[in-house]
């Protein structure tokens, strides 16, 4: 697929990500970059020790582009004005010379 934007929403996650958390800044996040996400827009969890956990991976974070939300409809509407990654030109097809 050709994605090049993400909507995280973790608004009912509960604590545990303290144990992923460094996996996720420095592993996943940056394979998302490499697989052509540009920005994520994450909605943080209510709860309050999975927020901080939440939070210190964003912050620990350099690719993508995050921003935080505490509402769904608003990480979505910045999604949506975020632009489209732009396509790669097709490459014309050479006649064969056999």
């Amino acid at each position: 697929m050709s994605c090049s934007r993400l909507l995280c929403d973790s608004s009912l996650a509960y604590d545990g990500w303290d144990e992923i958390g460094q996996w996720v800044s420095t592993d996943y996040l940056p394979q998302l970059a490499e697989t052509g996400i540009t920005h994520i827009a994450w909605v943080v969890a209510r709860d309050w020790a999975a927020s901080g956990a939440l939070l210190d991976i964003i912050q620990n974070s350099t690719v993508p582009y995050i921003s935080v939300f505490t509402e769904g409809l608003d990480a979505y509407d910045w999604l949506a004005r975020q632009p489209l990654k732009p396509r790669e030109p097709e490459q014309p097809m050479l006649p064969s010379m056999t």
